[in-house]
């Protein structure tokens, strides 16, 4: 049956089909998905625009009313006051409301006449320079509203009279039915505030909001730098050609690269009602597809579908059926090197996944937005049961070396430090407000070195040098093919007194995780690479009020986590864990050509050797696993583990074969040729093994 070669044309359009139905199922799921999460951020951004808009629309017609007003009374110039600085106090959100009049409109004796409420001075002053001169930027929030003639939004631009980045909605007005403006009311929101505003709109844990107008503008930010320096801004817009759409579409969605978050990105956006800013929403892909593994999945299954179609052709070519020897050697090193693609494939999957797995669970904290999420996350918590919002600790930590000690326990060495606001009377004991709560539970692993107390502004800086050996879980379930989350726990040492500690963002220059903030640079981890760092926080459930009967607050605490994320170094781990086993591979490959049959009598090789080499190569792999054992310290198999259960099982059963060719002559397919076809299908049989065990391990 095996060499009728109708039967694998037969196999080759089943598989031909089962490809195409494969790649049809992945299209559709990428199809689908991809539909799912143009869905979820469309949804999202309907939503914050309604929530945005809101407070914009609140703005413009508080505006509008008072030019109306302006326009209908005739205001005393104490009454006029009185107004702007009421209605400037009603709305927070206000940096200043500013009245301006055309020249002797509002006093015949009077060229220029333009009051403002200024809520940092809590006081009301007057414009001194000429805002009727169109050449002057500080003057938009005057003469651009004159020009269109409608209320409208101002480009930002710096406001000397408050200092800051604003813009303006401003308003124009007539007086006493006058044929032409008198004046405007113009609104002023610092883009610090707006940003404020846009960062309140709940996007879940990493999605921020960002406010650019038509012209490329960023109004509004979390990166506050973008706000601060706006040719940076303008840089970074033009260095995005997906940017472009906004000049085009009034909505819809892109993908970049976010320099806030430092990670790849969709941003969905849409053009707000004032038709001269979009809102914008911004999520991480990892955010969007959490379920990556399900699309490498059906990756690696169209890979193996069209793997088998592939052997099929090879037999068909090379009519492996008709037996020559020849033909059976090349479809054997080609079927080989095919399975061990597969597995590199796998491999290589693996490791572009393993950086997402780690950090499924981990919610990064690489900016204030993420930051203040949190917090405002926890602090609802906290008063929904009646519990005050927590007293929050800025901690930073700069780690100067790491080494393993076995497989888990680790050796740090570094500086923390710790700023402590002054209002705050701590009774520190030996001058520490943090424990390690992964410590050793025996010996003495925790070592700090008090350096110094600088009062900086409002805050008195703590410095710390610090050596700590910390226990922490890892699972080597896919050694060597898995990264590692060195996750150093800080906290503060009593939990009844609401204090938390978070990261000291401000104490860093670059927060990107890739830029490994807070690791030495010259930092050398052996047979090891440090992928990236970044801050986080984790729970620890007390289950209990550690007697207190009194206390009434949470039973659990957040605790600061410093989490270093570490690539194992693929070479290291070849070299001395399976290239024992590949040599042993090729010794047991070699001992099959040591025997050698003319007419069912052996004439070369003996029995005594094959059970000789096979016991000494057992008694190798045993070895290693062991030694293998003793460094991981693990409680279940790991993936480098099941190559050498793979092996006991391969040389017992070659070495089986060998003796059943040697001492009998009852078995065709031994006799076949002098044992050709354990010769041909040793490889492939080894690797299919191989490549089994590390789809089942690994997906």
């Amino acid at each position: 049956m095996l060499k009728n070669k109708n039967l694998y044309k037969i196999l080759i359009v089943v598989f031909i089909t089962i490809f195409i139905f494969t790649v049809l199922n992945f299209i559709k799921y990428k199809k689908n998905h991809n539909d799912k999460v143009i869905k979820l951020g469309t949804e999202k951004l309907i939503s914050a625009k309604i929530e945005f808009q809101n407070v914009i629309n609140e703005i413009e017609q508080s505006t509008e009313k008072f030019a109306k007003n302006i326009s209908n009374n005739s205001y005393s110039e104490q009454e006029l006051l009185k107004a702007i600085k009421k209605i400037c106090i009603d709305n927070p959100h206000l940096l200043s409301v500013t009245v301006g009049f055309e020249p002797y409109a509002y006093n015949s004796n009077k060229y220029l006449y333009s009051p403002y409420y200024n809520t940092d001075k809590d006081k009301i002053d007057y414009i001194k320079y000429n805002y009727t001169d169109t050449s002057l930027e500080t003057s938009l929030w005057y003469t651009y509203p004159i020009n269109m003639g409608i209320g409208c939004w101002t480009k930002p631009y710096f406001a000397d009279g408050v200092k800051q980045l604003v813009v303006d909605y401003g308003v124009p007005f007539k007086i006493n039915n006058s044929k032409k403006f008198n004046g405007v009311v113009s609104f002023t929101i610092s883009l610090t505030t707006l940003s404020k505003i846009v960062n309140k709109i709940g996007l879940g844990f990493s999605g921020y909001a960002t406010i650019i107008t038509k012209d490329g503008d960023i109004l509004a930010h979390p990166k506050t730098e973008f706000l601060i320096n706006r040719k940076l801004a303008s840089m970074f817009i033009r260095s995005q050609p997906n940017f472009l759409k906004l000049k085009t579409e009034t909505e819809g969605y892109f993908p970049f690269f976010s320099q806030y978050t430092f990670e790849k990105s969709l941003m969905f956006f849409k053009l707000l009602d004032n038709k001269q800013w979009f809102l914008g929403l911004v999520f991480t892909e990892s955010d969007l597809d959490p379920h990556k593994n399900v699309e490498i999945q059906k990756i690696i299954n169209i890979v193996l579908v069209l793997t088998v179609i592939i052997v099929l052709l090879l037999i068909l070519l090379l009519k492996v059926y008709q037996g020559n020897i020849n033909n059976m050697w090349y479809f054997s090193i080609l079927f080989s090197l095919l399975i061990l693609t597969n597995i590199i494939i796998i491999w290589k999957l693996n490791l572009n996944m393993i950086e997402v797995r780690e950090d499924l669970h981990k919610e990064k904290i690489v900016t204030k937005t993420d930051l203040n999420s949190f917090l405002l996350e926890k602090n609802k918590k906290l008063k929904d049961i009646g519990y005050p919002e927590y007293i929050t600790i800025p901690t930073g930590i700069y780690l100067y070396d790491m080494y393993f000690i076995n497989a888990y326990d680790i050796s740090f060495h570094g500086k923390i430090w710790q700023k402590i606001p002054d209002t705050l009377n701590l009774k520190l004991k030996n001058k520490v407000a943090f424990i390690f709560p992964q410590k050793l539970s025996q010996g003495i692993s925790i070592r700090t070195n008090f350096i110094s107390k600088t009062k900086v502004k409002n805050d008195w800086v703590y410095l710390y040098d610090f050596t700590a050996v910390l226990n922490l879980d890892f699972y080597y379930s896919k050694y060597p093919l898995d990264f590692r989350m060195l996750n150093i726990q800080l906290m503060y040492p009593n939990t009844y007194e609401n204090i938390i500690l978070v990261p000291d963002l401000d104490g860093y220059t670059k927060m990107d995780p890739k830029l490994k903030p807070g690791i030495n640079n010259k930092m050398y981890l052996p047979g090891n690479r440090i992928y990236s760092s970044y801050f986080s926080f984790a729970n620890i459930d007390f289950n209990s009020n550690l007697g207190d009967i009194s206390y009434k607050g949470p039973s659990n605490t957040p605790v600061l986590e410093f989490n270093v994320l570490v690539k194992r170094v693929l070479a290291t781990a070849i070299v001395s864990d399976i290239l024992p086993i590949v040599v042993i591979s090729i010794m047991m490959f070699l001992l099959l050509f040591t025997l050698h049959k003319v007419n069912g009598e052996l004439i070369e090789g003996s029995a005594l050797s094959v059970i000789q080499a096979a016991g000494g190569f057992l008694f190798i792999l045993l070895m290693a696993h062991i030694q293998l054992r003793k460094t991981l310290e693990t409680p279940e198999l790991s993936y480098i583990e099941m190559f050498y259960i793979i092996m006991y099982f391969f040389v017992s059963l070659i070495s089986t074969s060998i003796l059943l060719y040697v001492k009998t002559n009852k078995f065709k397919f031994l006799e076949y040729k002098n044992n050709i076809i354990v010769k041909v299908g040793f490889w492939p049989v080894l690797l299919i093994a191989i490549y089994i065990t590390t789809i089942l391990m690994l997906y």
